[in-house]
C-alpha cells in the first residue's frame, strides 16, 4: 500500500463524525458551560448566555417566541374538519413498497 494513497492521507473514522465524542462540537460545548465567560467578568458560559438569551427575547419576537416554546412548550395545533372527515394514512416501507 502506497504510503501517499488518499486512503492514507485522510484518518478515517467509523460511522458518522457526529457519533465520534472526540469530534463532538455539542460535547465541548456543553464541558465549557461551568467554565467562566472571557465575556462576562465572575459568569459562567451558562450564565451569560441564558442573560444573553432573556435579552434578545425582549428585544426580537423571534427569540422570545423561541424562549416561550422551550419554557412552555409548543402549543400544539388541533385537527378540526367539518363535520365528520374520514382521515386516511398511508404507510411507506424504507424499500418503497405499501402494504
Amino acid at each position: 500500500m502506497n504510503q501517499n494513497s488518499l486512503k492514507n492521507l485522510h484518518p478515517r473514522l467509523k460511522g458518522n463524525n457526529h457519533a465520534n465524542k472526540e469530534y463532538s462540537i455539542t460535547r465541548i460545548q456543553r464541558d465549557m458551560l461551568p467554565q467562566l465567560c472571557p465575556y462576562a467578568e465572575g459568569k459562567t458560559w451558562a450564565e451569560w448566555l441564558a442573560e444573553r438569551g432573556l435579552a434578545l427575547a425582549g428585544e426580537n419576537a423571534a427569540y422570545y417566541r423561541e424562549l416561550l416554546d422551550r419554557l412552555e412548550g409548543k402549543v400544539s395545533q388541533p385537527v378540526e374538519g367539518e363535520g365528520k372527515v374520514e382521515v386516511t394514512y398511508k404507510v411507506v416501507y424504507v424499500d418503497g413498497s405499501i402494504p
